[in-house]
């Protein structure tokens, strides 16, 4: 043998149990030969294609590289946990496993019970994993693995390449949980599928997540959770994008549950053609949220919110250029309040920018076709006319003053200052109206007429 080689797995099989494997049949347990082979010392451990039936896997702090095949469905490596076992972990990547490059692995979870599919110990870094999926799909409504995945406390620096989760459509699963200062993870075109949750951030003082590209898809509640589900942690996270995910098929697809999370930034996203309530909704203090871009579709019913403030505090909100389509029209007039520091919602054509403070009430102005969150109001009559807020003052596009007939805003509070620019101005007419008494709606004077 030559020192650092490669350790076939199947060195340590009798020649029935490397046919099993070969056939794909799974009639013979092979845990105690696997075990052997991780265990044996060797820094590479090379599993051939086929279906290893198995209780429980851990991989110790000597293994650096874990390889399997996978090709395809017909020529691919495939754990088969299917021995009946009650356990709390699948596969377990024990404390020491630091710099460890796994790829081309199949998890499947057919019997028995498991709290954690993959269980990333504490204290693990630099890893490198490709292609490793685990898969709970065969008995929907039930879960024989809770957890998918579990990075564990103190990890960081790990990168994930086309891996992902497929669940059972069960409340109770989650595809991933990243955990107490998990920092700087990095996944690239990774799935989260079928899950209660897709991503669980419930951990402490967690610094950068990014996703780029992939999909998320709980089809249950949440795509991704962040904070402590039953809301008494006091888990901080610094930033999270997303940049380029699909979300898929849950009512809410960010909720933000994380007290003063700093930063989230969701860049050139989209979602399904289904129902949803809101791409991001907030339950805690968050200082800045980004929206840049991408496409947001919205059929079937729900609210629809890009962002849903939900009463809570965010203090700097930024929606530019994003597209929503829905199949019909729709506004969305929620009464959310809000302590904007900076607010800039942006879009094109017809650009906004605030600079400004005590902006008390968001509302998405959203049409068929139109671009969602281009205005960020007090008030809004319909989806033609609306109020806008500039520098403290309300400006309304309206045929008339409010409190005459016809008009839109006569239950709207006015301030002394605020202006109606006349939406059907002609020559020599006035060219609107100007609040001179603060009221619901005040009282409006008409402004100096226009030129012949």
């Amino acid at each position: 043998m030559i020192t650092g080689a490669p350790i076939n797995v199947f060195d340590y099989m009798t020649a029935a149990q490397i046919a099993d494997v070969q056939a794909n049949t799974y009639t013979l347990d092979v845990t105690t030969a696997f075990q052997a082979a991780l265990d044996s010392g060797a820094s590479s451990i090379y599993v051939p294609a086929g279906t290893y039936k198995v209780s429980t896997l851990t991989i110790p702090g000597t293994v650096r590289q874990i390889e399997g095949v996978g090709a395809n469905r017909a020529l691919a490596t495939t754990i088969r946990f299917d021995t009946s076992t009650t356990a709390t972990n699948g596969l377990l990547v024990s404390t020491g496993c630091s710099g460890l490059a796994a790829s081309n692995l199949s998890l499947q979870f057919r019997s028995g019970s498991y709290t954690n599919g993959i269980f990333i110990d504490n204290d693990n870094h630099f890893q490198t994993w490709t292609n490793v999926t685990t898969d709970d799909s065969a008995n929907p409504g039930s879960f024989r693995v809770a957890n998918h995945w579990v990075i564990d406390n103190s990890c960081w620096s790990n990168v994930f390449h086309h891996c992902g989760a497929w669940g059972p459509d069960h409340a109770s699963t989650i595809g991933i949980i990243l955990n107490n200062s998990a920092n700087d993870m990095d996944f690239y075109s990774c799935r989260w599928l079928h899950c209660g949750i897709g991503v669980y951030l419930p951990g402490t003082s967690c610094e950068v997540q990014n996703f780029w590209g992939g999909e998320i898809a709980s089809n249950v509640s949440y795509g991704v959770h962040i904070g402590n589900t039953s809301g008494t942690s006091a888990a901080t996270l610094e930033t999270l994008n997303f940049t380029g995910v699909y979300f898929e098929d849950q009512t809410i697809h960010i909720y933000q549950n994380c007290p003063d999370m700093k930063g989230l930034n969701i860049i050139g996203c989209r979602t399904s053609e289904t129902a949803w309530d809101a791409l991001l909704k907030l339950n805690q203090t968050t200082y800045t949220v980004k929206i840049f871009g991408g496409t947001y579709i919205r059929a079937g019913g729900g609210t629809g919110y890009l962002i849903d403030v939900n009463n809570k505090v965010i203090v700097d909100a930024t929606i530019d250029n994003s597209f929503m389509f829905s199949s019909s029209a729709y506004i969305n007039q929620g009464a959310q309040q809000v302590a904007f520091r900076t607010n800039r919602i942006g879009g094109s054509p017809g650009q906004t920018s605030y600079e400004n403070l005590g902006i008390l009430a968001q509302k998405d102005y959203n049409t068929t076709y139109s671009y969602a969150s281009k205005i960020l109001d007090e008030y809004q009559g319909n989806a033609v006319y609306f109020a806008t807020q500039e520098r403290g003052h309300s400006v309304v596009w309206d045929a008339v003053a409010p409190g005459a007939g016809g008009s839109l805003f006569s239950g709207y509070a006015f301030k002394r200052g605020d202006v109606v620019w006349r939406e059907d101005a002609t020559a020599s007419g006035n060219a609107g109206w100007m609040c001179v008494t603060a009221g619901t709606p005040g009282t409006w004077k008409a402004m100096a007429n226009l030129a012949p």
